[in-house]
This record gives C-alpha cells, sequence and structure tokens, in this order.
C-alpha cells in the first residue's frame, strides 16, 4: 500500500500517516503491527502491497478539512496544447500545499479529441478560480469545476470509467510538461478512437512531491520518486473481453511515445506508480524455482529499488513460501 491523492502536499502519501495495522500472516497468525511492535512488518507493509498478508484493520492520523473545495474539469479544444502545456510548466514550478492540476488527452463523448484540465484548490470556488487564472484566461470550452463539498472529489472522474466495460491500464512516469510528447499522445488517441472499438485516455498527474519526498526512501518500503505519474487508459465494450491482447499492444505503444523523453530518469523511475497496472505475466503461482520467476524477481527489483533487499529478508520471516504471489510478488531471500 501507498496511495497518492490531492492532500499528498500537505499531508504525505497515505502510508505516510498510517499509525498501526492489524494483519493475518502466511502460517494464520493475526499480528499488529506498528513502529515499536513488529516494526519490520510494518515498514515492508508501507510500500510492499499484498506481499505480506491481509490486513483487516488500519489505524490512520487524522487531519482537519473544510467543508468545500473547489474542483472538476474543464475542457479545451487541442488547438490550446501548447499553451495549457506552458502554464502547466509554469504552475508546476510553483506549487502550493492547497492545490493540484491533471491534465488529460481524451475523446469526448462526441466523438472529439480534447485536451482536458482537472484542478484541485483547497478552498472557496472565488479563490480557486483566481488562483487558476491562467488556465482560464487560455479559454476553455467547457467549466464543470465549481466549489463541491469534499467527499465528492473522488466521484469526480466516475462518469470516465462506468461500470460493466473493459479496461487496460499502464502508468508510468515523464519527467514534465512537454508539448512534443503530448501532442504525439493525444493524435494517437484520436488515431486509436477512429477505429471505432476503443476509446483512449492519457492522464497525466502533476501533484507537489516535496512533502512526499521528505520521507526519506529507507523509512518505508515506497520508492518516492520526484517525477509526475502518467495512466494510460483504454475502454472498451464489456461483452468483448478477448481484446485484452490488442489493448495492450496499442497501450504500449503510446507509452514507447514518451520513452523518447526519459533521458535521466533510472529504470525504476521509468515505471511510476506501479498501482496504476503493469504487465507482469501471470506466473506468481508457479514455484519459486520456475524459469519465469526470474522475469518476476527483476520486475520486483525495479519497483522497489534499494529497499528490495530488506524486504527479501522480511518475505522470508513471514512468508517464506511465497504465499501472497501477486502484483509484484518479491521472492524471499535464501
Amino acid at each position: 500500500m501507498r496511495s497518492y491523492g490531492v492532500h499528498d502536499s500537505k499531508y504525505g502519501l497515505t502510508i505516510d500517516n498510517l499509525k498501526q495495522v492489524s494483519i493475518v500472516t502466511a502460517d494464520g497468525s493475526i499480528l499488529t503491527a506498528n513502529d515499536t511492535e513488529n516494526a519490520d512488518l510494518f515498514w515492508a507493509i508501507r510500500g510492499g502491497g499484498s506481499n505480506f498478508g491481509v490486513v483487516t484493520e488500519f489505524v490512520f492520523d487524522l487531519h482537519p478539512q473544510r467543508r468545500t473545495i473547489f474542483a472538476g474539469m474543464t475542457f479545451f479544444t487541442p488547438d490550446k496544447l501548447a499553451s495549457i502545456t506552458e502554464v502547466t510548466k509554469t504552475w508546476y514550478a510553483n506549487t502550493k500545499e492547497n492545490e493540484g492540476v491533471s491534465l488529460a488527452t481524451l475523446i469526448t463523448p462526441q466523438g472529439f479529441p480534447a485536451v482536458g484540465v482537472v484542478l484541485f484548490y483547497n478552498g472557496p470556488e472565488e479563490e480557486g478560480r483566481a488562483n487558476f487564472k491562467a488556465y482560464y484566461d487560455i479559454g476553455p470550452v467547457m467549466d464543470f469545476a465549481k466549489e463541491i463539498p469534499f467527499e465528492q472529489l473522488n466521484a469526480l472522474t466516475n462518469a470516465v470509467v462506468p461500470a460493466g466495460g473493459c479496461y487496460y491500464l499502464r502508468g508510468f512516469s515523464h519527467k514534465g510538461p512537454d508539448f512534443g510528447c503530448t501532442f504525439r499522445a493525444l493524435q494517437k488517441v484520436g488515431e486509436v478512437a477512429k477505429g471505432g472499438v476503443f476509446t483512449p485516455s492519457v492522464l497525466f498527474e502533476y501533484l507537489p512531491v516535496s512533502k512526499i519526498n521528505s520521507v526519506t526512501t529507507s523509512a518505508t518500503a515506497f520508492r518516492r520518486q520526484t517525477a509526475p505519474n502518467v495512466l494510460v487508459m483504454l475502454k472498451w465494450d464489456g461483452s468483448a473481453p478477448e481484446k485484452t491482447y490488442e489493448a495492450r499492444g496499442i497501450v504500449t505503444e503510446i507509452a514507447d511515445i514518451f520513452a523518447s523523453s526519459q533521458d535521466g530518469l533510472s529504470d525504476s523511475e521509468k515505471l511510476g506508480y506501479v498501482n496504476y497496472g503493469h504487465d507482469i505475466d501471470a506466473v506468481p503461482t508457479l514455484p519459486l524455482s520456475h524459469p519465469s520467476m526470474a522475469h518476476v524477481a527483476s520486475r520486483a527489483e525495479l519497483v522497489f529499488g534499494s529497499n528490495y533487499p530488506r524486504l527479501q529478508g522480511i518475505k522470508k520471516k513471514y512468508d517464506p513460501d511465497n504465499l501472497f504471489n501477486r502484483w509484484y510478488p518479491i521472492v524471499p531471500s535464501a
């Protein structure tokens, strides 16, 4: 577990606000884990995902939150992409703890390519609109941002992912707002949509990360980084699950658009936020000695970076037979 969100810039990741868990481990034990009790396990689950057991209780810090926020989606025509990119570069270099922006290259319900800008400001609408004046000066063709109850924030994108459809997602990182890559992604989105089978979108998350990275990488199992997250999603009719492999190929083509601009990022950083989908083959149920496990282990090493050797030792202690072997399975140390 780790979890990004709009409050990361002020309070850090969800795992940075986790105080204690109750967890069922591979041998059936029910353990309490915190900074003083089973501290090694507590360290491991904060980033190690599902590798160590089933958590039945979380204890978190709570923080005060105003009743309403300013948030929502604005839509721009594709010819505004260059201006949006420049505004985002300037904004992202000077972010504050009470704001966040996501860009999206997508297809509107009417079938037209568009650029979406999702705005978040932890304050009243008047302040929010003033804060994002540079975006509004570009001239959105539709504006759904408004003052809403805070609890409605997570529902803003529900219409984009209705129940019953098929979805293929993949995440990675990029160095920051870049017109060339984003423009080519928008072109690809339009090209794919014309085929009439898939509805594609590419989401670029620009959230302030200084608070997240004020916690050292060794403090939890989560590999922290400064590169923004990107999520590619393809949606298609729920009656055609066999289209998955075709969708995977298209998503890979879109991801490759950004590969040329990844200079300066490590192989681990290029993976991005790994909860945004991954391409590990379905081999975790195989014995650890099976040759395919070498591929799984190498991907896990990239995900966890310098924390991987320590995670292997903790895995050997709590799950030596690799019962919990989904997602990015950690291979127990010898």
